[in-house]
């Protein structure tokens, strides 16, 4: 485990943290044990109202904890960063643990986005290889193992602070998806986003069940239906209503005795899955992609009910 060396930090990790009791403690002893030695580091935990002892035991294990009442995670993510001094950032969710493969390739990845102007690089942290979880073995791990993207996950995120304050930080009116808005900005200034697949960063916080999961698009889906431009501007949220439209046509359909239409309301649905299924996991094999397309169900339901919310809050 390496200590910071006297000094300024260079390097400044922001995890914001909101009753992160359980691991709070691990991801803090991991990137303490992963910095490369002769590294100065600051580690910075910003509680947004914790009711556990998440900041108690995030300063029991040297990091500097900072209180914060903000409303949004985007906001608690640049009080962390307005408050550090390193002239690198490393941003890092509350249940995501650096790992060893993460300690190799570090060095490199640093000198790459410090040596190029506007680069922002990072990994999408995926789940723990021992434990055997359908959803993680058949959705998220193949779902965010490959290097065609054009956005990086806030969870874990490597930029120089000038990046950072170039495009003015992430925007705090958005309650999600305030990662993939950064991103967009910095390529619009003329940035890279750098994805690093073999920085590997387990992330423990992935639905173990389909209830969570829906919940977890629900909730993620908001951020695409802030607006009618978002929404529009938004593949996502477009073939979420759109499934849910062929949906319930289906059910409508089925009940007035229109067998025919109704299958073909559902044969529709099914094919904006297996599209979708197609695009994102054509790198995972085919029987990949046939489980991916019944998941996909439960995944443009919970984004669908997003726009269902929106609609209900505009009332």
């Amino acid at each position: 485990m390496t200590t910071p060396p006297p000094g300024d930090p260079t390097l400044s990790f922001v995890v914001p943290a909101f009753n992160e009791a359980e691991y709070i403690g691990k991801v803090v002893r991991a990137i303490k044990a992963h910095v490369p030695p002769g590294e100065r580091y600051e580690i910075v935990v910003v509680d947004n109202g914790s009711t556990d002892a998440t900041a108690s035991l995030a300063a029991a294990e040297g990091a500097r904890v900072l209180p914060s009442k903000a409303r949004t995670i985007a906001a608690v993510r640049n009080e962390g960063v307005r408050s550090t001094r390193g002239s690198t950032l490393v941003l890092l969710d509350g249940d995501c643990l650096l790992t060893d493969e993460w300690a190799a390739e570090f060095p490199a990845v640093v000198a790459e986005v410090r040596a190029t102007p506007l680069a922002l690089a990072g990994s999408h942290p995926v789940p723990p290889a021992d434990e055997h979880v359908f959803l993680w073995k058949h959705w998220f791990i193949p779902f965010f193992q490959h290097e065609d993207t054009s956005h990086i996950g806030s969870a874990h995120m490597i930029c120089t602070r000038a990046t950072f304050d170039r495009v003015n930080g992430f925007d705090e009116r958005l309650v999600t998806g305030e990662d993939f808005d950064f991103c967009t900005r910095v390529r619009a200034a003329g940035g890279r986003v750098l994805v690093k697949l073999r920085m590997r960063v387990e992330h423990h916080g992935f639905p173990r069940t389909l209830g969570h999961f829906l919940r977890r698009e629900r909730w993620h889906g908001r951020g695409d239906v802030s607006s009618l431009g978002a929404f529009l501007g938004s593949r996502v949220a477009v073939l979420s209503a759109a499934f849910a439209v062929a949906l319930t046509a289906a059910v409508v359909l089925s009940l007035t005795g229109a067998w025919a239409w109704a299958l073909g309301a559902v044969s529709a649905a099914l094919a904006i899955n297996l599209a979708a299924a197609a695009a994102r996991f054509r790198h995972a094999g085919p029987r990949a992609m046939l489980i991916a397309t019944g998941l996909f169900s439960v995944y443009f339901l919970g984004r669908a009910l997003s726009v269902v919310d929106a609609l209900r809050r505009r009332r």
